[in-house]
């Protein structure tokens, strides 16, 4: 069986059938046409976190970095360092 896409009050009245379902392939609820969450295995999901946790150091860092770029492009952020007070600034120290 492959993914099925479920409105939340379907996903409600066919609990079951949605968790049977999800043993086979991921499945998507929908709320107000939005897909706002994903039933899988647990399997599945240990397969997921397992490889998250054994990722190298450098490729999370560049999974976040991705990240934060997407969501200072959508949401117009920009992160700016505080100003360094805690020691003297020398302005022939570049």
């Amino acid at each position: 069986m492959e993914h099925h896409n479920w409105k939340v009050a379907e996903a409600k009245a066919q609990f079951s059938k949605l968790l049977r379902s999800a043993e086979k392939a991921p499945q998507i609820i929908e709320n107000r046409g939005q897909e706002v969450a994903v039933v899988l295995s647990m399997d599945e999901y240990r397969s997921l976190q397992g490889s998250r946790e054994s990722a190298q150091p450098a490729a999370r860092l560049a999974e976040f970095l991705d990240f934060s770029r997407q969501l200072r492009s959508e949401k117009g952020l920009e992160l700016e360092p505080p100003a360094r007070s805690n020691r003297p600034f020398d302005p022939l120290e570049t």
